[in-house]
């Protein structure tokens, strides 16, 4: 159970390399439930470090055996590495299905590691040229979303906004990048690692860092 939070942590704050080797050491455990929990944590850690094949192998080895305690966090993965290899259309099906499927949980949405998938799915779609198809999909989730989550569909809606703006004028954002309310991103441009834009921003043909 340690080594479990350990590799959680890592994950959390982003260190994946270390949580994909801690959670391969986990992998010699003898407790077939063991494995299987250290198998869904290591193909989070690989794809969080962009290594797709590594990846696919641990979801092969998955299969439909997954955790309770880690379901949302697989299929929020599953649905990431699908926008990652360019499968707009199955990560949408993917996110619609662990969100709003018979045994899905819409409340998940409200973990920023959910939203964020989410909002990667509706940026792909809008930047592939089908921003209705991916409103749809966001028009689906808020609408579902209980009342005690207004927190969270607020925050929702203000994000996608932003990356709706973004998508349209395909602008190139750094990891870590803040974009208030009322912001108009222009052509051409480029805002760097960790840079945070303030409300009421207007910013066309620039490029941002973080000071």
């Amino acid at each position: 159970a340690f080594l479990q939070l350990r590799v959680r942590a890592h994950l959390k704050t982003g260190a994946p390399a270390r949580a994909l080797e801690l959670a391969q050491s986990g992998l010699a455990a003898t407790s077939s439930d063991t494995r299987r929990t250290f198998t869904v944590l290591a193909f989070v850690a690989a794809a969080d470090l962009g290594d797709l094949p590594l990846a696919q192998g641990y979801a092969d080895a998955v299969s439909d055996s997954v955790p309770a305690s880690l379901y949302v966090e697989f299929e929020s993965t599953v649905t990431r590495v699908k926008v990652a290899s360019g499968d707009l259309p199955g990560a949408r099906s993917e996110l619609l299905f662990f969100l709003l499927g018979e045994e899905g949980d819409i409340r998940a949405l409200a973990d920023p590691h959910v939203g964020r998938t989410a909002l990667l799915v509706y940026g792909g779609l809008v930047e592939s040229g089908d921003p209705e198809g991916g409103q749809q999909m966001l028009d689906s989730l808020i609408a579902a979303m209980p009342p005690e989550l207004a927190d969270a569909r607020d925050e929702l809606v203000r994000q996608a906004d932003s990356v709706a703006a973004v998508g349209d004028t395909r602008a190139k954002l750094g990891e870590g990048v803040e974009i208030g309310p009322h912001v108009f991103i222009g052509e051409n441009v480029e805002i760097g690692d960790g840079t945070k834009v303030g409300p009421f921003t207007m910013i066309e043909h620039a490029a941002l860092g973080r000071d």
